[in-house]
C-alpha cells in the first residue's frame, strides 16, 4: 500500500507555530484548525525552536503559545516578533487569572481561555483569517491517530490518504481500532488518519460541550464517550443540503447511509471539477443561480439521487461507482450552461420538433454538447473513462436513434444505460406533475427492450411498493 503522511500530501494555506506542553491539546488544536482553516501546524517543544522555525520556514502567519511556559518565554517570543519584517500574530492560551494582564502585552494579538480553548480559538481565527475554501469543500478531515482511538462511539469509517491524493478506507465503522493498529501504521509513517468531514465536526462539537472535563480525561489516559444522538441531529441538518423532491423521496429508501454516500460523492466531484479552470468557471455560473426553479440545479439534484438510488438496488453501489454517477450528473450538460432552454430538449424527436425555433448556432451547440462535455472532462488528469463514456452517451438510444454517434445497445456501457434511463425518468417526472412509476415503466419498456436496459427497468419495479 502506497501510503503518505498527511503533511506531505495536502497543500496548505499557511503555517502556525504551536508551543504547548500537553500533547493531547496539541492534537485537538491541530484537528480543529486543519479542519476549518487548512493550516499546517508546526508543533515545537522548546521556545528556542520558534526562532529556528522562523528562519527555516516561509509563510508563518501565527504563533500560539501556552502561557504556562512562563513570562520569560513570552518575553523571548515577543522579542523575536518585534524583529520580524512580516507581521506575525501571537495568540496566548492562559488561565482566567492571567488573561487581563496578558492582554496589555504589545505583541499579543489575542488571549484565549484555558477553560474553553477550542471554541474561543475557532471564533478568534474567524476574526483574523478567512476560512480556506478547500477545507469547506473537502469531504474528509484529518485527525491524529493517537487521538482518534481515545473516543468511544465514533461508529464511522476511517480512511488513509494515498500518495495519489485518493482516500482509502482503512477501517470500517464496526471495526475496533486498537493501539496495536495505530502503532503498526505509525511504523509506516502514518500518524494521521481521516474521517468524513461532518463526523469530524460532530466530534469537535461534542468535545466543546464540556471542554475542560474532556481534555482532563484525555490527558490522563482516559476516553471520551460521544453522544451518538446528537450526531443524528447533525445528520438531519446535513441532509437538508441534499433535499430530494418529495415525490422521488417516496420511491427511494433515503436512509442515513445513502445520503452520506451521496454527500461524499458530491463533495469529491465538486473538488475535482474546481481544479479544472474551464469546468470550474462553468460550475460557478451554475452555483450563482440560486433560483429554486432553476432547471440545472433541480435536474442535477434529482438525477444524482435517483441514479445512485437505482445503482444501489442493482448492487452497483461501490464508492467509486457513486462518484462516477454524481460526477456525470454535474457535468453531462455543462456545455449547455449558457443555454438552459437547450438543456430541456430531451431527445432527437423533440429536437426535430423545435428545429425551426432554433438558430444554426443553437442547433450545433445542442447536437455537439455531449461530445464537447466529454472532451472537457477528458482534460482532467486520471479521470475515469467510465465518466467520459456516460457523458458522451447520455443521449444515445439502444436502437441507434440517439446522438452523437447513433450507437446501439451492445456498444452502450452498463453505467451509461443506467444514466440514460434515469435521465429519461427525471425528464418524465419534470413534465408530469401527477406521475406514477408504473406509467413510466410501461412507456420505458417500449423504448428500452434491450438486455442491460431491461435489467435496470426490472430493478426499478422494486420501487413500486415504496411509492404506494
Amino acid at each position: 500500500m502506497n501510503l503518505e503522511n498527511k503533511n506531505q500530501v495536502e497543500s496548505r494555506s499557511g503555517k502556525i507555530i504551536l508551543l504547548e506542553k500537553d500533547q493531547v491539546l496539541v492534537d485537538l488544536i491541530t484537528f480543529s484548525l486543519q479542519s476549518n482553516f487548512n493550516f499546517e501546524i508546526i508543533d515545537v517543544s522548546k521556545v528556542e525552536d520558534i526562532s529556528h522555525v522562523l528562519q527555516d520556514e516561509q509563510n508563518v502567519s501565527l504563533i500560539i503559545l501556552n502561557y504556562n511556559y512562563g513570562n520569560e518565554c513570552l518575553k523571548f517570543v515577543s522579542d523575536i516578533l518585534q524583529n520580524q519584517q512580516k507581521k506575525i500574530l501571537l495568540f496566548l492560551i492562559a488561565s482566567k487569572a492571567d488573561i487581563s494582564k496578558l492582554a496589555e502585552n504589545p505583541t499579543t494579538t489575542e488571549v484565549i481561555s484555558t477553560a474553553d480553548t477550542l471554541n474561543e480559538l475557532n471564533q478568534i481565527m474567524h476574526k483574523h483569517f478567512q476560512r480556506d475554501q478547500r477545507s469547506i469543500s473537502s469531504p474528509f478531515c484529518s485527525i491524529a491517530a493517537r487521538t482518534l482511538i481515545r473516543f468511544n462511539g465514533i461508529n464511522d469509517d476511517v480512511y488513509v490518504q494515498l500518495k495519489t491524493g485518493r482516500f482509502l478506507k482503512l477501517f470500517s465503522k464496526k471495526d475496533l481500532i486498537t493501539l496495536d493498529d495505530i502503532t503498526h501504521y505509525a511504523r509506516k509513517g502514518v500518524t494521521y488518519l481521516y474521517l468524513k468531514s461532518y463526523t469530524g465536526k460532530w466530534i469537535l462539537r461534542e468535545i466543546n460541550k464540556n471542554f475542560q472535563q474532556n481534555l482532563t480525561a484525555l490527558s490522563t489516559g482516559g476516553k471520551v464517550q460521544l453522544d451518538s444522538s446528537t450526531r443524528d441531529n447533525d445528520f438531519k441538518e446535513d441532509a437538508e443540503k441534499f433535499k430530494i423532491n418529495p415525490a422521488t423521496q417516496k420511491i427511494l429508501t433515503v436512509d442515513k447511509e445513502f445520503v452520506e454516500e451521496i454527500n461524499l460523492a458530491v463533495n469529491k466531484s465538486m473538488t475535482l471539477i474546481k481544479k479544472n479552470p474551464t469546468l470550474g468557471a462553468m460550475l460557478r455560473k451554475l452555483r450563482v443561480n440560486r433560483d429554486k426553479k432553476n432547471y440545472f440545479n433541480a435536474h442535477i439534484g434529482m438525477l444524482s439521487n435517483i441514479s445512485c438510488g437505482i445503482a444501489r438496488l442493482l448492487g452497483w453501489s461501490s464508492e467509486i461507482t457513486l462518484e462516477k454517477l454524481v460526477f456525470a450528473c454535474y457535468t453531462h450538460d455543462i456545455a449547455l450552461i449558457d443555454h438552459p432552454h437547450l438543456a430541456q430538449i430531451a431527445n432527437m424527436k423533440e429536437f426535430e420538433q423545435k428545429y425551426n425555433e432554433l438558430n444554426e448556432e443553437e442547433r450545433t451547440t445542442y447536437l455537439n454538447h455531449s461530445k464537447d462535455a466529454a472532451e472537457l472532462i477528458s482534460t482532467i488528469p486520471n479521470i475515469s473513462a467510465d465518466i467520459e463514456s456516460i457523458v458522451l452517451q447520455h443521449h444515445e438510444m439502444p436502437d441507434g436513434s440517439g446522438f452523437p454517434h447513433k450507437v446501439e445497445s451492445q456498444r452502450i456501457s452498463p453505467l451509461s444505460a443506467l444514466f440514460i434511463i434515469t435521465h429519461d425518468f427525471v425528464d418524465y417526472i419534470f413534465r408530469n406533475k401527477e406521475w406514477y412509476l408504473d406509467d413510466y415503466l410501461e412507456l420505458a419498456r417500449k423504448k428500452y427492450p434491450f438486455s442491460t436496459f431491461k435489467k435496470i427497468l426490472t430493478t426499478m419495479e422494486k420501487m413500486r411498493d415504496a411509492q404506494q
